[in-house]
């Protein structure tokens, strides 16, 4: 027998020493009883109680909601199986794919976190993975962007109008900021 949601299932009759019970909810507990059984009577009952776990699946929706100069804000979803843990956090590994260094952020209890301090113009990826007690489950990946700013505007545009060949001549300084470019 076994208890499933607060039900006593019973299976009768078994005549080899195994069984398969399927479909079981993670984090629920279950308590499995098992006794042995001949025409003369049933032995004691043996108790066991058991909760499934499993590592979490991969957060959802893994993107970016900023990308400025050295910094990137991240967002994501949590997974949809949490392992039966209700207390899950989250590690990213960005990785400058320009000078490949690797950097770890362990132990995020948010769906979001920024990330300062990155060299503009460099390449990054970002992979996140959720953690239970069980362990980590499959990483999210987000693939080579590329940190920095737009240019700020030219400065000092000045044009020469020649009426006689009906051409204009244009010319302006460098902008103040190429943004990291």
């Amino acid at each position: 027998t076994y208890i499933n949601n607060g039900k006593l299932i019973t299976i009768p009759n078994l005549s080899n020493n195994s069984f398969n019970i399927r479909n079981l909810i993670l984090g629920t507990s279950y308590t499995f009883n098992v006794s042995a059984n001949n025409p003369l009577g049933s032995s004691s009952i043996v108790s066991t109680t058991i909760t499934p776990y499993s590592i979490p699946s991969a957060v959802l929706q893994f993107t970016y909601t900023d990308i400025s100069t050295n910094t990137i804000h991240l967002s994501w979803y949590p997974p949809t199986n949490l392992g039966g843990y209700i207390d899950i956090c989250y590690n990213i590994i960005y990785t400058d794919t320009t000078t490949n260094i690797i950097n770890y952020i362990k132990n995020i209890n948010n769906t979001s976190y920024t990330i300062n301090n990155l060299t503009d113009s460099n390449n990054y990826q970002f992979i996140i993975n959720a953690v239970n007690k069980m362990g980590t489950g499959p990483s999210a990946v987000l693939n080579e962007y590329l940190v920095g700013i737009a240019p700020s505007p030219v400065l000092n545009l000045t044009y020469n109008l020649n009426y006689v060949t009906n051409t204009i001549d244009l010319s302006w300084n460098q902008p103040s900021n190429y943004g990291g470019y």
